[in-house]
Order: C-alpha cells, then structure tokens, then sequence
C-alpha cells in the first residue's frame, strides 16, 4: 500500500460491484473515498465532504446531465472525472468544453487511470486562457474590434449574434465572449439548432406532446437547466423552424421555459450567444424567421469576415496553429518558407481559419513541406460545383477512386437503385481507400492516422473494424 495522504475522492457509481472495487483500488493508492449509488445525494453531502475529485462512473448520459447541471448550481469547485465509453457522452463533454471535467474509457490499465487522478488533483483549477489561445489571431480591423467587443461584454448579460461563413471561428468568439464575462466559472453548453427541430416535432396544433418524443423534451430541458447560469450557444439559429420560434422567443426574452400542458414555469438565468451564416433580415423578409426573435438576439451584433477579405490574419494564424500542434504533439517547430507564406496569402482559403488549422495540423504531424505542394495542387484542380460542366468527370473521377473505372458499366448496375444507395456505396469505398492510406502512413499508428483523417480515435476503430482492415 503506498504512503497514506490526505485526498479525498467522492465516488457516484449505480452498480454496487464495481463502486465497491473502484473505491477498493482508491484505498490502495491511499486516498480517501466515499461511495454514492445516487448523483443527487453526492452533490447533498459535497460541502460536508471536502472533497478534492469526483468520480462519475457508468452513469448515463441524462444522469450526467443532470449531475453536472447540479453540481455546477451548487458551485462546487472541484474537478470531476467520468469513466465511460458512451459515445454520447464523450461528445457532450468534447462540445461543451467544461473545463474542469475529463473524460476516460473504461478502467483497462490501472497505471494510466491512476496518472490520469493524480494529474487532476495536481491541476484542480486551469487558468482561463488569452483571447488569442481562442484562435481569435490577427491584426485585421476586424478582429481588432471583436477583440475589444469581447472585453466590452464581459460585465452585460445581453444576447450577441454573430454572423460568419463556415470556418471562419464563430464558436471561438462564443467561447472567449464567455470565459471574459462573469460566467466564466458556470458552463458554456453549444447546441446545433436541429436539437430544437428534432425534440419539438412532436408537438400537434394543440401543443400536446406525444409520447414518441416526450424523452426528446426532457433532454432539451436538462440542456437548457445545464446552462444555468451561464451561456448557451446556439449554432445555426436561422435553421430553427418558424413555428418553434415562438417557443425560443419566450425562452431568450423572458428567460423561462414554460411546461407544456402545466401552470408551472422554470426560470432560467442564461446568457443566449446565436451564429448564423445567413442574413437573417433577408429570411425575415421571405417570412421564415421572425422579426421579434431578430429584435431579442440581435442585442449585439458581430461580423467576422471570411479569411480571404483580411488577408493580413492569415500569417498569424498560421504560426499560432503552428506552434499550438507542435507543444500538443510535441514537435519541434519548424518556421514557414517565405515561398510557402507567399502561397498562403494568394489563396483564397474557402474553408477559412478551420481549413488553414487543419493544413497546419497535418504539416506538424508529417513534418514534411511536401504536404503544402500536394495541398495546393489539389485545391488548384477542385472544380467549381456549380460548373455544369464538370459534373460528369467528376463523376467518372469518383468512380475510378472507387474502383468502378467503367462509368457506363457503373450506371447500369445501379439503375434500378436509389441515388442514397449509390451514395452510400461511394462514400463506403472512399473511407476505405483514405483510412487504409493514412495508416499505411502513419505505419499503422492508429492515433496519427485518426488526426490525418480528422476524426475521433474510437470512430477510426470502429471503421477499422467495421472494414475488416485490421
């Protein structure tokens, strides 16, 4: 047994099996632990406790949000862990970027588990990182302003809609307007506009919900309690369909959200940050977004333009997103060819800061300039997708990639199945190919192959084996 010490770690697990052997290795390692099998007791008892970890363990995902939503009301500061594979959870974790909260699969290796407790009670409170540590990089007029904007809102709770193009660093504003302004310490939880969409749908004209999408509802509100107190970023706010806008007026203006079928209301301190990137005032004028919700969000208006009208922030960028892979993959820095930077600041970078980061990320990973001459000659042979004329060889291309050299052969095999068979078919055959590329890169390392592919590591696995490429 190693040297007792004075660490207290509170441990939330249902099954009373694996709750006793996980506090049993705790006790091995000499730290304190008290078992809960329920979230709402543990959060109860958290004051009396004086503990330093939370365990979250097999718990699914409404209970976590629920727990997390708990925990935080109660503004507890410590660090919690959860030990779970769910998929669901891990991606309410990634996209909500709490802080304070780390995720791991399930306890395979006790060594890994054990450095990964110690390293959070080492490090209970992060510092809250720059502006410029958002990704918000660059001398342009308009970043110079959003900068000053973003410390200008950090003591008012109004609403802020920003409007930009794909890419160009929308959820990066959101994230630094909230950790500079009071909130800080309370959650940021981002949600697509679709969540709206697919949970509402059951409504009728009677505003009855039906049983169907009755779980959908109580997972929408367990979000909207999870921001309590702090900011919830509502991405794509145009797409949200007219008829449940005047839902989403109440919630944003009146900040409660009123129980359907029911006198009673829950009363919600929140701070709502929507992106679009449509003009909504022209979806006003075609009737399919409403003026009063425009009116509500638009307290505070930003637009951030595409990277191709502020050139000047592309050099910048790119040596952030240098130097930020280097520290995270622990490559030496390599500084960019004056002929390179030439390149970068010609091209007219469609995907903006998103595309350059991912150019960048894959630069450090191979350490090799080859992949910008590669990069380049792609981009410079990527038809334009309204060009009728390059339809078909597009599509001959695609065929060849994907082993049906013969387009004539192709369409007649298919001409009695549907265009989503075929699209299916054809994007099955591309993973293929690109995932069984990138791990002969890599030489079959599974982790670098996934950040060459820009995917999550268990999605790579699981493709893996749903290929039969291992």
């Amino acid at each position: 047994m190693q040297e007792f010490n004075k660490n207290r770690i509170v441990i939330i697990e249902s099954d009373q099996k694996r709750r006793n052997h996980l506090r049993s290795i705790l006790n091995d390692w000499g730290y304190i632990s008290f078992c809960f099998e329920k979230e709402t007791i543990c959060v109860d008892n958290l004051d009396n406790l004086k503990a330093d970890l939370v365990i979250v363990a097999s718990l699914p995902l409404i209970r976590v949000i629920r727990f997390l939503n708990a925990f935080e009301k109660k503004d507890c500061k410590l660090p919690v862990l959860i030990i779970s594979n769910d998929i669901h959870i891990q991606d309410f974790i990634q996209e909500n970027f709490r802080f304070y909260v780390q995720i791991v699969n399930e306890i395979k290796q006790l060594y890994v588990f054990e450095n990964v407790v110690k390293k959070m009670l080492d490090n209970k409170f992060p510092t809250m990182p720059s502006v410029e540590n958002f990704g918000l990089t660059g001398n342009s007029n308009a970043i110079v302003k959003i900068k000053k904007m973003i410390h200008e809102l950090r003591s008012l709770p109004d609403t802020v809609l920003i409007h930009g193009d794909t890419g160009t660093g929308k959820e990066k504003i959101a994230r630094a307007i909230h950790y500079y302004s009071k909130r800080k310490d309370k959650p940021f939880v981002k949600v697509n506009s679709t969540l709206f969409s697919e949970s509402f749908a059951g409504l009728d004209s009677l505003n009855r919900i039906s049983e169907n999408t009755r779980k959908n509802l109580n997972i929408t509100r367990d979000i909207f309690k999870s921001a309590h107190e702090g900011t919830l970023f509502i991405q794509e706010i145009d797409a949200i369909p007219f008829r449940i806008q005047a839902d989403m007026l109440c919630f944003v203006g009146e900040r409660k959200k009123v129980e359907q079928n029911s006198q009673s209301q829950e009363n919600f301190d929140v701070r709502v940050i929507a992106s679009t990137t449509k003009r909504l005032e022209e979806r006003i004028t075609q009737g399919k977004f409403r003026k009063d919700l425009f009116f509500r969000l638009n307290v505070f208006n930003m637009r951030i333009p595409p990277l191709r009208k502020r050139k000047e922030d592309i050099l910048p960028l790119a040596d952030f997103f240098n130097a930020r892979y280097c520290k995270e993959l622990n490559k030496a820095m390599t500084s960019l060819r004056p002929q390179i930077k030439k390149i970068f600041y010609e091209y007219s970078w469609p995907g903006n800061a998103r595309e350059l980061e991912n150019l960048m990320k894959r630069f450090v990973l191979s350490g090799n300039e080859a992949v910008f001459r590669d990069y380049f000659k792609m981009a410079e042979t990527v038809p334009d997708e309204n060009d009728p004329r390059r339809i078909m060889q597009s599509f001959a291309d695609s065929c060849s990639f994907t082993g049906n050299p013969d387009l004539n052969k192709y369409l007649r095999d298919y001409s009695q199945i549907s265009l989503k068979l075929i699209t299916t078919d054809f994007i099955e055959r591309i993973e293929k190919k690109l995932m069984k590329k990138a791990l002969e890169i890599t030489n079959w390392n599974r982790r670098q192959a996934a950040v060459i592919l820009d995917i999550s590591y268990k999605s790579l696995l699981n493709k893996i084996k749903a290929y039969k490429l291992a």
